[in-house]
Formats: C-alpha cells, sequence, structure tokens
C-alpha cells in the first residue's frame, strides 16, 4: 500500500495542524530543527503554539553535515522523552535528520552496532515490515524538495583510529523506507518569511532545476 503525505499549505496551515495529528493519534512529539531554527522565537513559537501539550521536547543539534552522531543522539532524546512523533522543521538536512530519526527510533540494537551497519553497509539498518518507523511531520522553512521525500542520507564519520569502516574517514549512508515519507507537510508562508531572502534562492533554484530534469 502506498499512504500519501497529507498537505497543507497556505496561510494558518500551523494552526489546523492539531487536527492533522488528532488523526494520527499522535501524543507526545519531539520537534527537530538546527541551532538557527530553535532560536527563532518567529519560527518555534507559532509551532510550539500548533503542538500545545503535545511537544515534549526540542532536539536543536541537526546541522547541514546529516553526521550519524547526531541521528543517534536524536533517537536517544526519543527514547527518553518517550516520544511518539517527531517533527522536522527547517531545511532539507533537518528534514533528513528528522526522517534518519524515526527510521532507527524502533531499532533494538544499541548505538555502537547501529554505527558499525551503517559504515560496513552504507544504509542505515532497515526495519522490518512488521516494525515501522516512527511517523514524522515536515514543516519546511525553506524549499528543499526534501519535505515530500522518503530517502536521503546520513554521513558517518570515523575518528582518528577507528576500527569502523577501515580506511574510510566519511561514509555515505543511504535511508531507504519508503514508509518514512512525511505524514502531514505543513506549507505556512509565514515560516518562509521567517528565512533569508538569499538562504531561500538556492534550494529554490534546485527545485527547479529537478522540475527541468524531470521534463527533460
Amino acid at each position: 500500500t502506498y499512504d500519501a503525505t497529507r498537505i497543507d499549505a497556505g496561510r494558518d496551515a500551523l494552526a489546523r495542524l492539531e487536527s492533522s495529528l488528532d488523526e494520527l493519534g499522535a501524543e507526545r512529539a519531539l520537534l527537530v530543527c538546527g541551532r538557527s531554527v530553535g532560536a527563532n522565537t518567529a519560527v518555534v513559537g507559532p509551532i510550539r503554539a500548533a503542538l500545545g501539550e503535545r511537544l515534549v521536547g526540542i532536539f536543536d543539534q541537526t546541522t547541514p553535515e546529516k553526521r550519524l552522531a547526531t541521528v543517534l543522539d536524536g533517537r536517544e532524546r526519543v527514547r527518553a522523552l518517550d516520544a511518539d512523533l517527531v517533527v522536522g522543521v527547517g531545511g532539507g538536512s533537518s528534514l533528513n535528520v528528522a526522517r534518519a530519526i524515526c527510521s532507527i527510533a524502533p531499532l533494538a540494537a544499541d548505538r555502537a552496532t547501529i554505527r558499525a551497519q551503517t559504515a560496513r553497509e552504507g544504509a542505515l539498518p532497515e526495519l522490518g515490515e512488521s516494525s515501522p518507523p516512527l511517523p514524522n511531520v515536515a514543516i519546511p522553512t525553506t524549499m528543499p524538495g526534501a519535505d515530500l521525500a522518503a530517502g536521503g542520507s546520513v554521513v558517518v564519520h570515523d575518528p582518528p583510529g577507528a576500527t569502523v569502516a577501515p580506511g574510510l574517514d566519511r561514509v555515505e549512508a543511504n535511508i531507504t523506507d519508503d514508509r518514512l515519507l512525511a505524514a502531514v507537510h505543513v506549507s505556512d508562508p509565514a515560516l518562509f518569511a521567517t528565512t533569508p531572502p538569499a538562504v531561500l534562492a538556492r534550494p529554490a533554484l534546485n527545485g527547479f532545476n529537478k522540475g527541468l530534469e524531470t521534463i527533460h
């Protein structure tokens, strides 16, 4: 089966998030973003209001590098807070990391085992059909394209002398579970307005380029 993303676009789209989460049955949400977004009250304030009592924590450690270490840290926050939903906010990297956290959150394996397997196989460990990933909500503040994707990648950085992936100091690992497609996508112009035009321009042109490639 294919479960499409519910897209809510337009002004006051955030105000309608509560009804979407009611349908999902989610009660404990972890907000995942970068530090600049996490410190921006113009972004986080309306999202806090929309999530209300469902918001149990904010993990504001994502970076453009999309490090596996960050994903593993986020998984620990999910478990510590008993979160049943991840809300990714920001650009493509933050949304990518949010999906990756959802992908490994249900795994029983410890941090070292997940890291070793990811570096060795070039992909995050896959969940079985009977073990669904944690659901996620995508709230972009740029136009990344990653907001409507199920896949992506993370990067494994080996410290000096590491025994994982000998000879490699950087392994890009894929995220391949189609079930990681966002359950809800919120596109609110008020959030885009908080992003500097120069930051918006690059992903916008990237999206335009992808559209041309599709036609070609």
